[in-house]
């Protein structure tokens, strides 16, 4: 069984490849000791708590103020939809003196639906 060689050519670095690579990856890690310098200043435990805290609070009532909103929102739609069903339901209602329904209220209700209908 014969080993077969590889015939390819060095690379022009060739041994100086990984020595330039070196060269590269301390000048790289010396730029980055330069702007150590511009690094946050060190922040202690107990101060990284209580920042994290005051965010976890200033989340916690933004989400509160955001579900008083939206429950302000959906009660004063439930109010609206009330007094306009009740309303129906009141001109619905109407009788004569004999207990016939009173077709003039229902033409009204209907013609108020298909306004309202028409208006969206």
């Amino acid at each position: 069984m014969k080993v077969k060689k590889n015939h390819r050519k060095q690379s022009s670095l060739g041994e100086a490849g990984p020595s330039i690579q070196m060269k590269y990856n301390v000048s790289s890690h010396k730029a980055d000791e330069s702007t150590s310098s511009s690094k946050k200043p060190y922040v202690s435990a107990y101060k990284r708590a209580q920042l994290v805290y005051e965010r976890i609070q200033q989340d916690k009532k933004h989400a509160a103020e955001q579900r008083r909103i939206e429950m302000a929102k959906r009660e004063e739609a439930l109010l609206s939809y009330m007094s306009t069903k009740k309303k129906m339901d009141k001109a619905l209602k109407k009788r004569t003196k004999k207990g016939q329904p009173k077709l003039g209220a229902q033409v009204e209700v209907l013609l108020e639906k298909i306004q309202k209908r028409m208006s969206k």
